[in-house]
This record gives structure tokens, C-alpha cells and sequence, in this order.
């Protein structure tokens, strides 16, 4: 007989700062192979980042920041040694989750030659400063902190495997398979006083496309001001599996689109908050009131919210698709094609490619991490929405939060099916050889496992 419902609670010290690192106007901004222009021509919605440190020793710091994704550059590179050396912590205990949209600089050395790259690396200078001053503050603000966290649903998100003519297109595809699930987290202080809320969705922030000059968070903006509107805290947006998820609407130059889709997830977001019990308390089956039915009264009781902390970074060192050029190759093919869409994609295999190395593998970074009854998972490229459905399937007894895009972004976590579909983008984009999907499905279930064993 069930007698009290499951309660997804973490207590915890945690501290959270956030600040607006929106990029200038003029900055080096082409992201779509289909743009005329290179740079940022006005700004759309404010760019923010929040930080949450976990912990008093040895803390865990997440930071979700507007951009569209990471790679490696020397500003990041400093960043990761001061905070590791500040706070005492290993350098993989920083997870950097961008909201991945695609009106936003790309956080990669560009070619100085290039219109605005001189604001470019300017930029990347002062936003990986701001992130070391965040986190600093981030972590001097700590307090204990209430976590409860919720499933809902926003049908926000749509499957974008279009198959079309006998070819998959990247679009909305009305018979596919969604992922409409919503997590959401209400952070408290001792005094029931919301500090901060979590937002983890899967959806491609790809409203805004090539006739777009302005920098924007897309739908994220809008998110953050409808939450911020209700009830003036921060937001860490997080983006989920969405590998194969976007909006139906998308595409467009049209800077209402992205304000109705972040009002749309804003609003499920607030509904799912209402819909928690009060802070420090679960649900419990109180008495059965006999009446013309017999009656289950459950009221919100006083629990006591789990305090684990468990953690892991691992590394998945797997085989390059043979077909994968060298930067040789990709080098000669651009010098003999000028067309401005096939020039983007080269230009992406190349900078792929000279990210990876010249080898024939290359690594992929993940983290599982437990607090509490929520579970994290992290990893470094874009997975498929089957991996955060196959576990939430898999762990029905914690919320679980799926993170893509972190702290790097080289390609798409496809799963095996996939690669057999005619010109599916994700699956020749990728450079990771088929089987990587289950091998990190694989390795996330092993350690929690054994997390949940200890």
C-alpha cells in the first residue's frame, strides 16, 4: 500500500549568482551556412549566465550560459585552471551547460581577417573573466538550500527527422516521436524563501535562423523573463537530449516567434512550480474520510530531504567515422568551392577536424552526478531525446536532468538505427563512429548503479 508519495528532494549548501554577458553589437556572429551576414546587427534579448556551486569541500559548480556551445580556447582554458586552483576543486568539477542558441557568438578563436573578430576575441576575454568573478561570488553566497524538483510537459518540442522524397531533412516532422517532458527545480533558503529555479528541456533553440542579424538567446530569453516576471529570481536554463528536437516553428527572422515559444515554456515551467508541494514537505495519505465513497485525504507532512552528493567524469575514447576527411582534404575542397552554404559546412568539418585531431579516434566527455533523489547526466556532444527517455524510464525513483552541449560540442550522440537513414544531418555531421550512443547509455547506467548502491 502506498502511503506517501515519492519526494525528489535535495538539502545541500548551494550558492547562485547570475550576470549579463551579452555579447556587443558589430561581434562576429555567423552560425547559419545560409547567412549573408557575419555580423551582430542589433541585440534581441539580454544574454545572461547563473552559477550554482554545491557544496562547502570539494563543491561542484554548474553554470548554464546563453551561447550556442563551446570549444577550446585559451581564455576558456585559463578560466578552468583559476577556479580549480580558487576553490580547491578538480577542473572536471566545472560543468559549463550552454542553452545552445543559435543567434549567439560561438565561443572558438576565429580567424582575425574575419568582420567583427577583433570584438570576437575581446569577448571571449572578458566573458570568461565575468565567469571566474560569478562563480567567486557564486560560491561566497552559499547557504542552506531546499532542492524539490517535478515533471511536467510542453509540447514546445517536435522531432526534426523530417523524411522527405526519399531524404531526411533537418524540420518539423509531424509523425515522429517527441519528448514533451519538462523538469523543473524550486530552490529554497531556511527561510522557505525561493532563491532560484531549474529549468532542463530539450529543445534545439533554432526559432531564429539566417535572416536573424540580432544576437539572441531565442526562446531562452523569453523563458527567463516569464519566470523572473513571477517570481524575480534566476533561472538556470539547462538544455536537454535534444539531438533531435526543435520547435515546429522555426527557421525564421521573425523575433515574435521566440517570445511566444519562451512564454509557452515559461508558463509550463510556473505551472509545474505551483503544482510542488510546500517546501519540506511530502505527500502523505492521512486518513480514508468515510463519505458516499470512501475518501483518501493525503495533506503535505514534514520529510526530511536527502543530502547525498556523488559524482563522476568520465571519458569515452571511441573510433572516427572512416569517412571522416583529414583537414588536408577539407583545406583543398574549400579552396575550390566559393558557394557560400557548402563553404559553412567545410568550414565546420574543418574546425571538427582540427578540434579532434588527425587520428582515427577522438574522446567524448560525460558526467553522472547524484544529489539527493535528482540525478545529473552531462555530456559533451548532442545526444538523441532517447537517452534521457530511456532513463527516466529506467529510474522512475528520482528526477533525472540530461544536459547536452557541455563544457564542449564537436558533434551529434546518434543512436546505431540512425545512421542507416538517407542523409539524416546528425549522423554525416557527427565525426563519432557508429555505437556511441548505447556505449554512453551504457557507461551512465553502470555508475549510477553504482551510486545508488553505495
Amino acid at each position: 500500500m502506498i502511503e506517501q508519495a515519492q519526494s525528489f528532494d535535495f538539502a545541500g549548501s548551494i550558492g547562485i549568482a547570475e550576470i549579463d554577458i551579452t555579447p556587443p553589437i558589430g561581434i562576429y556572429n555567423r552560425c547559419w551556412g545560409a547567412a549573408t551576414t557575419y555580423t551582430a546587427q542589433w541585440i534581441h534579448m539580454p544574454f545572461y549566465a547563473t552559477v550554482m556551486v554545491v557544496g562547502e569541500t570539494n563543491p561542484l559548480v554548474i553554470i548554464g550560459m546563453d551561447s550556442v556551445g563551446e570549444f577550446g580556447t585559451r581564455a576558456k582554458e585559463s578560466f578552468f585552471q583559476r577556479i580549480s586552483a580558487t576553490l580547491e576543486i578538480d577542473e572536471s568539477q566545472i560543468l559549463i551547460c550552454a542553452s545552445h542558441t543559435h543567434s549567439s557568438p560561438m565561443l572558438v578563436d576565429v580567424d582575425p581577417e574575419l568582420p567583427g573578430a577583433d570584438l570576437h576575441a575581446d569577448y571571449l576575454i572578458e566573458l570568461y573573466d565575468k565567469l571566474y568573478l560569478l562563480t567567486i561570488e557564486a560560491a561566497s553566497k552559499r547557504q542552506k538550500t531546499l532542492i524539490q524538483s517535478n515533471y511536467g510537459k510542453c509540447d514546445l518540442a517536435r522531432n526534426r527527422d523530417l523524411l522527405h522524397e526519399g531524404s531526411y531533412v533537418t524540420g518539423y516532422n509531424p509523425s515522429g516521436e517527441d519528448d514533451d517532458t519538462l523538469f523543473t527545480a524550486r530552490l529554497t533558503n531556511e527561510a522557505q524563501e525561493t532563491i532560484a529555479v531549474i529549468v532542463n528541456y530539450a529543445c534545439h533553440p533554432t526559432t531564429l535562423a539566417w535572416d536573424n542579424d540580432q544576437l539572441s538567446p531565442d526562446y531562452i530569453g523569453s523563458l527567463r523573463e516569464t519566470i523572473r516576471k513571477e517570481l524575480n529570481v534566476p533561472m538556470i536554463f539547462i538544455q536537454g537530449c535534444s539531438g533531435n528536437l526543435g520547435p515546429a516553428i522555426g527557421f525564421t527572422g521573425d523575433l515574435s516567434i521566440p517570445e511566444r515559444h519562451g512564454r509557452q515554456l515559461g508558463f509550463a515551467s510556473l505551472s509545474s512550480l505551483e503544482n510542488m508541494s510546500l517546501p519540506g514537505t511530502t505527500l502523505v495519505l492521512d486518513e480514508i474520510k468515510k463519505s458516499g465513497a470512501d475518501l483518501a485525504v493525503w495533506k503535505e507532512q514534514p520529510s526530511t530531504a536527502n543530502e547525498t552528493v556523488q559524482f563522476h567524469a568520465g571519458t569515452i575514447r571511441w573510433p572516427i567515422r572512416a569517412d571522416l576527411l583529414k583537414s588536408v582534404a577539407i583545406n583543398k575542397l574549400l579552396a575550390e568551392n566559393p558557394d557560400n552554404a557548402d563553404k559553412e559546412r567545410l568550414n565546420r568539418k574543418l574546425r571538427i577536424r582540427e578540434s579532434i585531431g588527425e587520428g582515427d579516434d577522438m574522446t567524448l566527455y560525460y558526467w553522472v552526478a547524484r544529489m539527493g533523489n535528482i540525478l545529473i547526466i552531462a555530456n559533451g556532444g548532442e545526444a538523441y531525446s532517447k537517452l534521457q527517455v530511456s532513463l527516466r524510464a529506467r529510474y522512475p525513483e528520482y528526477t533525472v536532468i540530461c544536459a547536452n552541449c557541455c563544457r564542449t560540442s564537436y558533434g551529434y550522440v546518434v543512436p546505431e538505427e540512425d545512421y542507416e537513414k538517407p542523409n539524416l544531418y546528425p549522423a554525416w555531421q557527427t565525426p563519432l563512429a557508429v555505437g556511441i550512443f548505447e556505449e554512453l547509455y551504457d557507461r551512465c547506467v553502470q555508475k549510477i548503479d553504482s551510486f545508488i548502491k553505495e
